[in-house]
């Protein structure tokens, strides 16, 4: 075809990616990772997979187009080469935080002060003009 150039990008570079961001990349070497910095850190990976184990395990709990939905948003990020912010991108995955809610009724009070702490820290690190993503 005249004009055309093959630029290499296809359907399969989603595959490439997907086996880049778990297994073959920084994944691979999670021991080596920054606990948290910019880019793809071990806050990151742990963030990947607890998250994909609540919306998995919000299979039964949430209508279906709750549990689709976050599965799509997960799904997204894993598109691109690293996982940089996922674990903020993970906060407008609302059915999640829905089943959560569902689930650890009884935990409130501790949770509560789980997240608040972290909030402090996060807070914490923005005044100091630090990496909180």
């Amino acid at each position: 075809m005249r004009g055309h150039r093959n630029t290499g990008a296809s359907v399969f570079n989603i595959f490439d990616n997907i086996k880049n961001v778990i297994f073959n990349g920084y994944g691979s070497n999670f021991y080596y990772l920054n606990f948290h910095l910019l880019d793809s850190s071990k806050v990151e990976y742990v963030m990947l997979f607890l998250t994909a184990t609540i919306i998995f395990a919000s299979y039964k709990k949430l209508p279906r187009e709750m549990f689709w939905y976050s599965l799509a948003l997960w799904c997204f990020p894993i598109l691109f080469k690293n996982l940089t912010s996922f674990s903020r991108f993970f906060s407008v995955i609302f059915p999640a935080f829905i089943f959560m809610a569902l689930v650890f009724r009884r935990l409130y009070y501790i949770l509560l002060l789980i997240f608040a702490v972290l909030y402090m820290y996060a807070f914490i690190r923005i005044i100091q003009w630090l990496w909180v993503g």
